[in-house]
């Protein structure tokens, strides 16, 4: 019996303490560094489609024909929540304003949020080319 554990005993915990556990650790490594390469590769995606949309919007600035529909969805929608302001700030002296059924929300977001970055963008452009004039 002493023989047993003197010999085999070790041999089994030198068996799964080297050969099975490493193994298994490095399995556990390459599948967290997957996932993370996986999570890397996706941030860059990310970030390369909001480049290429950024892109597209300021190509489309640069046309007359980008602010016709845009100024034919944006100055509603500015009105709209210009008098929901009003109305709250107000309340009884102005109409009451609907909310925006729910078809439509989506498309008011992306107008309203288009109308910020437009106007930064072109607020920036004045004053990139007010310096460049001096």
């Amino acid at each position: 019996m002493r023989w047993l554990i003197a010999t085999v005993l070790p041999k089994i915990l030198a068996w799964l303490g080297g050969d099975v556990l490493s193994k298994f650790l490095a399995s556990l490594e390459n599948r967290v560094n997957n996932e993370t390469e996986r999570l890397r590769i996706r941030a860059l995606r990310d970030q390369h489609m909001a480049t290429v949309q950024a892109g597209v919007i300021t190509t489309g600035m640069q046309y007359k024909v980008f602010w016709v529909p845009w100024l034919m969805a944006t100055i509603p929608l500015s009105l709209w929540f210009g008098l929901g302001m009003l109305n709250t700030a107000f309340p009884g002296y102005f109409p009451v304003v609907a909310t925006i059924p729910p078809g439509l929300e989506e498309w008011a977001k992306s107008a309203w949020n288009s109308l910020f970055v437009s106007g930064a963008g072109m607020a920036a452009t004045q004053v990139i080319a007010g310096a460049l004039k001096r």
